[in-house]
C-alpha cells in the first residue's frame, strides 16, 4: 500500500532531507516545489522535484493545450448535430469547458463510459452520447492511447531509467485522477511515501490530514511513521485553542497580526502605491487571485514577472479573442481595442507604441458604447470635427489669447473635454485611424466569422508571422519571448477546424496556467501559501472575504456533469464489482470525495500553518467591492476576535496631504509677486474658492481650468454649452444641426433632455479678464450646477487674508460637501465624497 511520514517543525524537516537522483519529489504547488529546490540545490543539480501538473505535463505533453481546443471543438460539433432547440444549445455551448473537464478526468481513470441512470436528465443523456461520438473518433482515439501509457515506463523513459521511490508532499486536495496515478505507479512496485504535517498532540488541528489519509493508506494513523518529536508553540497558540476548543482567557500569545480594511479597491491601490518600499519580500496572497490580478495589475504587474497578462504582448492574447465578426461588421469594445492597440501586435508609425495608451485614455469617455470597428471609425470622423470647432474658437481669439491657457478656456468652453487637447500628445489622430486600420485587417485575416471555423493550423501560421513582425518592430521581456513561444510553437500533430471560441478558450487556457510556474511575482493565489509561508519575510493575505473563501474551496471540484455516485456506478457497470481495478478507482473516487468534504478542516489547518510558521510579519485585510454583495468571512472575524487586541479593524485612509512647498507658480506665468496674485485668476475661479481650497488650487494653479473626465460631468457641460449656444442666431436647431454630431456617445434624445433641464443663464452678461470678455455664466462651468439656484460671483476683496492663507500654506485643505459629486477631482482627492458615500 502507501507509505506516510509525518513532520511537525517544517524548517527543521525539509533542511534535513536527503536528496537522491533516482527519487521523485511531487508538490501540489509551486512555491512548495521552489522551497524544496533551494534545499536540493545545496546537495546537486540533478534531482527531480515537480508540481504535480508539471510532471504530468512532461508525461502526457500531447494531452494538454490543443487537444483541450480539440476536444471543445468535436463536442460543439456534435451538438451543432444533436440539439435542434437554439435555447438549449446556447446552454450547452456555455458549458462545454466543464464537459471537456468531464471526458478528460473519465479517460484518466479509464473510464470509457457512462452507465444509464434511472430518471435520466436529458443533459446527463446527451453528455453520455457525446463521450461516445468521441470515442468513435479516429483523432481522440489515438489521444486516448497515449493518455493511458503505464506512467511508470514513462517515468523511467523521460526521468530516470533506476526509480526507486516517489515522495509526495502536502497534497491536501487530491483527485480521483490524480490518486488513480499513483495507483498505477504502485502497481509497477514503485513505493510511494506521501510526507504530510501531523500534530498529534493538537487532534483538531490535524483533523482533517488524519481523515483524509487514514483513507488514502488504508492505516490507521497508530500504523504511520509519525514523527515522535513534538514542537512547542510560540506563535498562534490562540488560534490552536480556538481549533481544539479550549477557552483561551488570558492565554498569551506573542503572534502579531496587522488588520486592514480597505473600503474600495481604490483605498487598496493606493496602499500599494503608499508600500512600494519592500516589495522585493513582500508577497501578497489573495484567496480571488483572477480578480485581484486583473484589478491592480498596474500595482503589482512591475513584479508579476511570470505572469505574460502583466506584459502587453502576453494581454493581447488575452483581449484579441473576445472580438469577433460576421459578414459585415467586427465587434469588439473599447477596453478590447484600447488592450490590442497597445500590446505591440498592431502596427504603429515608428517610435509610437508607448505613446499610444495616453491618448486613447483620454479618448475613453468620448469612445463610451462603442461596439463595433465601424462605429470607432466614425467617433473619430466626429472627433475631427469637434476639434476642428474648437479651433475656431481658438483662433476668432487668437490676438486677445497671448498664449494664456486661462484666456483660451474663457472664450472657448470646449476646452473642458479632455479629448480636445489631443495637441498635447506626440501622436495624432490620422497615426490611430492607420493603426485602427491594421487591427481591423488582423481580425479579418485570423478570426473566422461567428459560426464559421478556421484550420487551427492555418490560423497558427498566420499568428506567427504577425508574431515575428513585432519582434522586428520592438525589444520584448526574455521571459515573456519564451511564454508566448512556448504557446505559438506547440507542436500541432493533427489540423482541424476550430470556431473563435474555440480560440479564445485555448489562449485563455494558457494565459491561466500561472499555477504551474516555478517563479512567482508579489501576488499568489491563496493555494500557494504553505511555500509563501517558509519563504516570503513579510505575507499580506487579503480578500478573506466569504466569496474569496468560496472561490477556494471551489478548487479541484468534480466537473458539475458528473456526480459522485453516477461514476460508482460507472465503475461497477464496466469493470465487475469484484474487479481489482474496480477497486482502485472506487478507492480514487473516495479519496476525492472525501477531500472535498475536509475542505473547510484544510483551510483551518493552512491559517495554522501560516500563523505558526510565517517568517516575520503578517498582516491580514479584505477589500470591499472586489465582489458584489460580499462582506468578510467568519475566518477574518475569527482571526480579529483573536489577534485584534479588542480594538476596531483598521480602515486604510487615504487621507495623505497635497504638498505644494515645491511648486513654482512662475511655470504657470500666474503672477510675478504674491501682491499681483488676485490679478491672475479669474473672478468665476474664486467661486471654487468658497466651497473648497484644494479644488480652486488645482483649478487655478495646477490644471488651470476644469477638465472634466467623467461621463456623468461631460454631459452636464454639454447641456451647459447646448444652453449658451443656443440663444444665438438659429437657436436650438442650430444646436441639433451643428452640435449634437459632435457627441455622438449620447442620443439625440438624451442630449435634448439634457439641455432642457438646464435654467438658462444669459449669454450676454459678461466679466473682464487683462482684456478680454468672457461669459458670466462660465461659474456653471466651474460647478456644473445646472437648475435654477442663484449662480453668485463671490467679492474676492472679502477676507482676502483668510482666503491665500488657505490655499498658500504648507498643505493645501479640501472641504467634504456635495461639491464632491461633481468636482472633476474627485478621483484625487484624498478627502473627497463620492455621492453613494453621502447617501449612507
Amino acid at each position: 500500500m502507501f507509505s506516510i511520514e509525518t513532520y511537525q517543525d517544517p524548517y527543521s524537516y525539509f533542511s534535513q532531507l536527503i536528496f537522491k537522483e533516482n527519487e521523485i519529489h511531487i508538490v501540489s504547488e509551486s512555491t512548495l516545489a521552489s522551497y524544496l529546490k533551494d534545499y536540493a540545490k545545496k546537495q546537486g543539480d540533478s534531482f527531480h522535484i515537480y508540481t504535480y501538473d508539471r510532471l504530468q505535463r512532461i508525461l502526457y505533453g500531447d494531452w494538454y493545450g490543443l487537444t483541450e481546443l480539440m476536444l471543445a471543438s468535436k463536442i460543439r460539433t456534435y451538438l451543432q448535430a444533436e440539439v435542434t432547440d437554439p435555447k438549449q444549445y446556447r446552454y450547452l455551448e456555455e458549458h462545454i469547458g466543464e464537459w471537456v473537464k468531464a471526458f478528460r478526468y473519465l479517460v484518466e481513470l479509464d473510464l470509457n463510459d457512462l452507465s444509464p441512470v434511472t430518471q435520466e436528465a436529458e443533459e446527463a443523456f446527451l453528455f453520455r452520447k457525446t463521450i461516445a461520438f468521441l470515442h468513435q473518433d479516429p483523432q481522440i482515439q489515438k489521444l486516448c492511447k497515449k493518455r493511458k501509457e503505464c506512467p511508470a515506463k514513462l517515468l523511467y523513459k523521460k526521468i530516470h531509467p533506476q526509480l526507486e521511490r516517489v515522495y509526495v508532499y502536502q497534497m491536501s486536495q487530491i483527485s480521483a485522477d490524480q490518486m488513480m496515478f499513483f495507483w498505477q505507479l504502485r502497481a509497477a512496485k514503485i513505493p510511494i511515501i506521501f510526507r504530510i504535517p501531523y500534530y498529534p498532540q493538537y487532534p483538531m488541528v490535524s483533523l482533517g490530514w488524519k481523515e483524509l489519509y487514514e483513507q488514502v493508506s488504508r492505516k490507521s494513523v497508530d500504523q504511520w511513521g509519525v514523527n515522535k518529536q513534538s514542537i512547542s508553540l510560540t506563535k498562534g497558540r490562540r488560534w490552536v485553542h480556538f481549533l481544539e476548543q479550549k477557552r483561551s482567557g488570558n492565554l498569551f500569545d506573542p503572534l502579531k497580526i496587522e488588520f486592514h480594511f480597505f473600503e474600495s479597491l481604490a483605498h487598496f491601490q493606493h496602499y500599494l502605491d503608499w508600500h512600494q518600499d519592500g516589495a522585493q519580500t513582500r508577497q501578497y496572497v489573495t484567496t480571488s487571485y483572477p480578480q485581484m490580478s486583473q484589478a491592480f495589475h498596474d500595482g503589482l504587474s512591475t513584479r508579476l514577472e511570470s505572469n505574460i497578462l502583466s506584459y502587453p504582448e502576453g494581454k493581447f492574447l488575452y483581449y484579441f479573442y473576445q472580438s469577433s465578426r460576421d459578414q459585415h461588421e467586427i465587434y469588439l469594445d473599447y477596453t478590447t481595442l484600447v488592450e490590442c492597440m497597445t500590446s505591440g501586435w498592431v502596427e504603429l508609425d515608428d517610435g509610437l507604441g508607448k505613446d499610444i495608451l495616453p491618448i486613447l485614455i483620454d479618448l475613453e469617455s468620448y469612445m463610451d458604447g462603442i461596439s463595433t470597428i465601424r462605429e470607432v471609425k466614425e467617433r473619430f470622423r466626429s472627433l475631427e470635427e469637434l476639434l476642428d470647432v474648437s479651433k475656431q474658437f481658438d483662433q476668432l481669439a487668437e490676438d486677445k489669447i497671448e498664449g494664456n491657457q486661462i484666456k483660451q478656456y474663457l472664450l472657448n468652453p470646449f476646452r473642458v473635454f479632455p479629448y480636445v487637447h489631443l495637441d498635447r500628445h506626440p501622436i495624432t489622430i490620422r497615426q490611430i485611424q492607420n493603426a485602427i486600420t491594421n487591427l481591423e485587417d488582423m481580425i479579418k485575416e485570423l478570426l473566422p466569422e461567428e459560426g464559421k471555423e478556421i484550420s487551427i493550423k492555418q490560423h497558427m501560421d498566420q499568428l506567427r508571422k504577425y508574431w515575428k513582425q513585432m519582434r522586428n518592430r520592438r525589444k520584448i521581456d526574455v521571459d515573456v519571448e519564451e511564454q508566448i513561444e512556448e504557446i505559438l510553437y506547440t507542436p500541432l500533430f493533427v489540423d482541424w477546424e476550430v470556431t473563435r471560441a474555440d480560440l479564445r478558450q485555448f489562449f485563455l487556457s494558457f494565459c491561466e496556467q500561472d499555477q504551474d510556474r516555478d517563479q512567482w511575482g508579489s501576488l499568489s493565489s491563496f493555494t500557494q501559501i504553505e511555500g509563501l509561508t517558509l519563504t516570503a519575510d513579510e505575507i499580506h493575505l487579503t480578500d478573506l472575504s466569504k466569496r474569496g473563501i468560496d472561490q477556494v474551496q471551489q478548487r479541484g471540484c468534480l466537473p458539475s456533469i458528473l456526480s459522485w455516485s453516477w461514476l460508482i456506478q460507472s465503475i461497477r457497470q464496466q469493470f465487475g464489482e469484484q474487479n481489482p481495478q474496480a477497486a482502485k478507482r472506487t478507492h480514487s473516487v473516495m479519496i476525492h470525495y472525501l477531500a472535498d468534504k475536509l475542505k473547510e478542516n484544510l483551510l483551518l489547518f493552512r491559517l495554522f500553518f501560516l500563523l505558526v510558521f510565517h517568517r516575520k510579519k503578517l498582516i491580514v485585510s479584505w477589500i470591499r467591492g472586489l465582489h458584489e454583495q460580499d462582506e468578510e468571512s467568519s475566518y477574518l472575524q475569527l482571526l480579529f476576535q483573536l489577534y485584534g487586541n479588542g480594538k476596531e479593524l483598521l480602515t486604510w485612509d487615504l487621507n495623505y496631504e497635497v504638498d505644494v512647498s515645491n511648486v513654482d507658480m512662475k511655470d504657470h506665468r500666474l503672477y510675478a509677486r504674491l501682491d499681483h496674485f488676485i490679478e491672475q485668476i479669474p473672478q468665476v475661479y474664486w467661486t471654487d474658492q468658497e466651497v473648497c481650497s484644494r479644488k480652486f488650487f488645482y483649478n487655478s494653479l495646477l490644471e488651470l481650468h476644469p477638465i472634466y473626465t467623467d461621463d456623468i460631468h461631460q454631459q452636464k457641460v454639454f447641456a451647459l454649452l447646448g444652453s449658451l449656444l443656443s440663444q444665438q442666431a438659429g437657436g436650438k436647431e442650430m444646436v441639433r444641426k451643428m452640435v449634437y454630431p459632435l457627441f455622438p456617445q449620447w442620443t439625440d434624445q438624451q442630449k435634448s433632455d439634457l439641455i432642457e433641464m438646464v435654467s438658462h443663464s444669459p449669454l450676454r452678461e459678461s466679466l473682464h479678464f487683462q482684456g478680454i470678455e468672457y461669459p458670466k455664466a462660465l461659474i456653471q462651468f466651474q460647478s456644473l450646477e445646472t437648475n435654477d439656484q442663484e449662480q453668485t460671483i463671490c467679492e474676492v476683496s472679502e477676507q482676502l487674508d483668510e482666503r491665500i492663507s488657505s490655499i498658500f500654506q504648507q498643505h493645501v485643505e479640501a472641504k467634504v460637501g456635495d461639491h464632491c459629486k461633481t468636482c472633476p477631482y474627485l478621483y484625487a482627492c484624498t478627502e473627497g465624497e463620492f455621492t453613494i458615500e453621502r447617501s449612507m
